[in-house]
């Protein structure tokens, strides 16, 4: 077994590698910052699960396609919007038949794009 590093955890015990060890929930990994002990607070508006990792987000390309749900990206909750540009800058909005929430860039309701 490793010890990870800092606050960083793993998915189970017993991980063999130090490339196992990610952020724990309610944190995310910054961009550009793999290999390094690095975990930010989730920002309100938005909910990270175990894992989350800003540089999953620029891999999906603006999308989570499927298959990518083992790729975790902090995500908005219900009545919250950001861009994909700029994911962390997050708004409350109105309604959430407006915001339904989801990966930035891609959490507007039927019909609906961007920021107001």
């Amino acid at each position: 077994c490793t010890k990870c590093v800092g606050v960083l955890t793993t998915r189970f015990r017993a991980a063999i590698t130090d490339t196992m060890c990610i952020c724990p929930a309610a944190t995310y990994k910054p961009k550009g910052t793999a290999g390094q002990a690095i975990c930010n607070k989730c920002p309100e508006g938005m909910f990270c699960a175990l894992g989350s990792d800003l540089d999953n987000l620029v891999a999906t390309t603006r999308r989570l396609a499927p298959g990518d749900e083992d790729k975790p990206v902090p995500k908005l909750l219900p009545r919250y919007w950001s861009s994909f540009e700029q994911p962390l800058d997050v708004f409350r909005c109105r309604s959430e038949s407006k915001c339904p929430g989801g990966a930035p860039g891609n959490a507007c309701g039927a019909g609906l794009v961007a920021q107001a």
